[in-house]
């Protein structure tokens, strides 16, 4: 594909006929031919290489002297360190590109038919690697967005875990059964993600079903004693326990108790244990 579009571009293959043709003839000469013929080259390129090479090398230090004033503004900045190799790399692609330019230009070089062919391969490097670049992009949204770090607990779509990587191509977690699961960016950027561990506490919900027949001061008191029964259970926002709804001979209670964002699982489990024993204890039946 990439060759086609480098032939459709109608200097190339005049300027490779005149190349071929000037080295058959090149051939045919006589030392002291190739003698002269070297020495004109020099006397007629000569000065542009020259200038050409200082040109280049000034550019280079302008370019390096650019990038670590990038490098410097990066570092004191709050973009996500995953990008800054990223951003100094297209800094770099940037930079050089005019300056590739200037210096074939002046060697004498047309540079209307390397501009067409570098945009020819360039469409066709697009078009191969179109589902990556998506990907790329997306890793830049996310990266910029920032709606998760590095350990953060999340979902994604439905899946969930802690984040172990974040990358510009795929964002990988790893599961609470230990498994890891690669994100395409282009996908998370697109999906509903939440981040369970943004906040430094979260609510703990649970619900159980009493039959009618129970004391329902009596059943909120026990759970109440559970509920303060550990350590995982903060005080403060207090701890709430209420009828959520009725079902056909029965009341639903729900439990609302705040924990730190690491320990809401470990405490959403211990209420759901401990309360059915507490229940079974004191002949608390359940629906």
């Amino acid at each position: 594909m990439i060759l086609r579009f480098l032939l459709s571009v109608p200097e190339l293959p005049d300027m490779a006929q005149a190349v071929e043709d000037t080295l058959e003839q090149a051939e045919q000469l006589s030392a002291e031919e190739k003698v002269h013929v070297f020495a004109s080259f020099v006397a007629e390129y000569g000065p542009k290489i020259l200038t050409c090479l200082v040109v280049l090398i000034l550019g280079s230090v302008a370019i390096r002297a650019i990038t670590s004033i990038f490098s410097s503004a990066l570092g004191r900045s709050k973009v996500d360190p995953t990008l800054h190799s990223f951003i100094l790399g297209g800094v770099k692609v940037v930079l050089y590109i005019p300056l590739t330019i200037t210096c074939v230009s002046l060697l004498g070089v047309p540079i209307s038919p390397i501009i067409a062919a570098f945009g020819a391969l360039g469409l066709a490097l697009s078009l191969a690697v179109q589902d990556t670049l998506a990907n790329v992009a997306g890793g830049i949204s996310v990266l910029f967005s920032r709606p998760f770090s590095k350990g953060d607990m999340v979902e994604i779509g439905d899946k969930s875990g802690t984040v172990t990587e974040l990358g510009l191509v795929y964002t990988k977690i790893r599961t609470f059964d230990n498994r890891y699961i690669y994100f395409p960016n282009g996908d998370v950027a697109k999906s509903t993600v939440v981040n369970l561990s943004a906040l430094p506490t979260r609510r703990v919900a649970v619900t159980f079903i009493i039959t009618q027949d129970n004391d329902l001061d009596f059943v909120k008191k026990v759970l109440y004693d559970v509920i303060n029964s550990n350590d995982m259970s903060l005080k403060e926002p207090e701890p709430t326990v209420f009828v959520s709804g009725q079902t056909i001979g029965g009341l639903r209670l729900t439990c609302h108790v705040w924990a730190d964002s690491a320990q809401w699982y470990l405490l959403e489990r211990y209420l759901l244990e401990e309360v059915k024993k507490a229940f079974d204890q004191e002949g608390i039946r359940l629906r």
